[in-house]
């Protein structure tokens, strides 16, 4: 299962608060049937009641749409230069974006800057890697996608599901499909660059500016030290 799917997945199973309503709506009938034949006093409440029920469920459901981060300090070997904070998210708060663009192969030679991007530091049992052009529309109306977004690098390790996603580019901000809130998120510095990085299940996500480049990285499967690392062979 890919990133996107498991983000995908785990936004559908978000509360939803129209079932609840559907729910109340029929136990409000019923009761409704039932004042007929019972006093008229007694069931006086019932409707504040489910009222209330209804703006309960809401409320519960708005909660739990909220971020709800916890934050801490990886368990890793670090170093004087780095103050090092996980944002640990335990739900998406934005749903799935369609992405609009036009994808083409290309190889790390072709990147005209960031050479540096051979020498990074990628887990040794990586043995895959592909390189990528992404390409928008000057336009919604255009037909062709003809704009240079980012390029792009994924590194993996197919048989165990562990991946390393690479964009950047200097004249924009890498896309992505997917968001979510930073609320109440706290920031990490790395050789006096600060940035913040967010978890969630065992994805890494963070993006940054460095050196007048825009980075936007994403990860599956790697550890805390394996994350510091890389971060470490581009931030330096």
């Amino acid at each position: 299962m890919t990133n996107k799917e498991k983000l995908k997945r785990a936004i559908e199973q978000d509360i939803n608060p129209k079932d609840y309503y559907k729910e109340i709506i029929k136990k409000i009938e019923k009761e409704d049937k039932m004042k007929k034949e019972k006093n008229l006093l007694k069931w006086s409440f019932v409707p504040i009641c489910l009222v209330a029920i209804i703006s309960g469920v809401l409320l519960i459901n708005d909660h739990n749409k909220q971020l709800k981060s916890d934050i801490y300090k990886p368990n890793i070997e670090t170093k004087d230069n780095i103050n090092l904070y996980i944002n640990d998210i335990s739900k998406m708060t934005q749903g799935m974006l369609r992405l609009d663009a036009d994808i083409k192969t290309t190889s790390i030679d072709s990147f005209p800057y960031f050479k540096e991007i051979a020498d990074i530091k990628i887990p040794s049992d990586f043995s895959e890697q592909e390189s990528y052009e992404i390409y928008i529309k000057p336009d919604r109306d255009s037909k062709d996608y003809n704009i240079l977004q980012s390029y792009e690098i994924n590194y993996s390790n197919e048989k165990n599901d562990r991946n390393i996603r690479i964009s950047f580019s200097k004249e924009n901000k890498p896309i992505r499909d997917y968001q979510f809130s930073e609320e109440g998120s706290r920031m990490s510095n790395i050789n006096d660059l600060e940035l913040k990085i967010f978890k969630y299940n065992e994805l890494y996500f963070t993006e940054f500016n460095y050196k007048g480049i825009n980075f936007d990285i994403e990860t599956s499967k790697i550890t805390e030290q394996e994350l510091t690392d890389l971060l470490l062979s581009i931030i330096k």
